[in-house]
């Protein structure tokens, strides 16, 4: 089911140590930092708060994260810690605004808005989203809201005939190619059946192995697709 707005947005993903790493590696002092946030780009931010960031006792927004990655002289990604969820996450870590991305989807900025908050593109527009914010497939699902209908396809293919699963998943992530789809369909299919005489028993044990299966099985697909 797609991700609902809420409403306020989650805070930005932000890693303080590799802030600190960043700044130390461009032999800059806080003071430094604070004077270039303050000269370049009229954020107000004392050494104190450059601290703050890099110790935890602070966290940035989205427009400091962005300020003090250009400070820095990277991308915002880098200072994310690799622990972006959403697509504003990415959109982000890219130092991409809105209007570039809504430019490059061909939608008015809007609409973008909106689509960012709950992605309903069409299949061309995911492709693109995908290229314009450097998404894996894996990604994709996960920013776009479509983790719990993934899960639910995939249980589909294991429980009765994965072939019939292959157009929906190829749907739902359309930057999968189809022979991976179904390579990856046919082998969890396989696994089940295999592990099914174990499933098939009672027990703790069986009741355990079971519910853990199902709790990894998005886990194997991503494995089995690479």
């Amino acid at each position: 089911m797609p991700r609902r707005a809420s409403a306020s947005p989650a805070p930005v993903p932000f890693d303080p140590a590799a802030a600190r790493a960043v700044r130390s590696a461009l032999g800059m002092s806080p003071a430094m930092v604070a004077r270039v946030l303050a000269d370049s780009y009229a954020l107000p931010a004392p050494p104190a708060l450059v601290i703050a960031w890099e110790t935890g006792a602070a966290h940035p927004d989205e427009r400091e994260l962005t300020a003090l990655a250009r400070a820095l002289w990277c991308l915002p990604g880098q200072l994310m810690g690799g622990r972006a969820e959403s697509l504003r996450d990415y959109r982000l870590a890219l130092d991409l605004p809105q209007e570039e991305v809504a430019r490059r989807l061909r939608v008015p900025v809007r609409a973008y808005v909106r689509m960012e908050l709950e992605w309903d593109g069409d299949r061309l527009q995911t492709i693109d989203l995908a290229t314009i914010l450097q998404l894996s497939p894996r990604a994709l699902v996960q920013a776009t809201g479509r983790a719990e209908r993934l899960d639910e396809i995939l249980r589909r293919a294991v429980d009765g005939r994965w072939q019939s699963q292959v157009e929906p998943l190829r749907i739902l992530v359309p930057t999968l190619d189809e022979d991976w789809i179904s390579y990856a369909l046919k082998s969890l299919a396989g696994e089940r059946a295999t592990a099914s005489a174990l499933w098939g028993t009672t027990g703790p044990a069986a009741a355990e192995t079971r519910q853990s299966s199902e709790e990894e099985l998005s886990d194997r697909f991503w494995l089995l697709i690479g």
